[in-house]
């Protein structure tokens, strides 16, 4: 299933629940608390036990997703198209890592 169509259906869930947006905004900060929690508990920071494995982060990453694609589906941005943000992010990344390295030896 698509991005899109996973946030149509997400979509329905929602207005049958009866959330808005601002609702979703909300619950995407909870889960990215939620995912940071689950990575550094695998990475055994921050916790008092570590993850033997990644089945929470998977978990997380899932939920964190999920809303995001939705919000997304809510301003009008496909889903779909997500990679092609993420590898814009990535060229401008690259075009500024000189500055980063910069910012990272302070």
């Amino acid at each position: 299933m698509d991005l899109k169509t996973i946030a149509e259906k997400t979509k329905v869930l929602e207005e049958d629940l009866g959330l808005n947006f601002d609702d979703n905004l909300n619950k995407l900060t909870q889960e990215l608390g939620e995912f940071n929690d689950a990575v550094q508990k695998y990475r055994g920071r921050y916790c008092r036990e570590k993850s033997e494995n990644n089945e929470d982060i998977k978990e997380e990453l899932g939920d964190l997703v999920l809303n995001l694609i939705s919000i997304c589906l809510k301003v009008g941005i496909n889903p779909n198209e997500l990679n092609i943000y993420a590898e814009n992010t990535l060229y401008k990344f690259i075009e500024r890592k000189e500055f980063y390295r910069k910012v990272v030896e302070k």
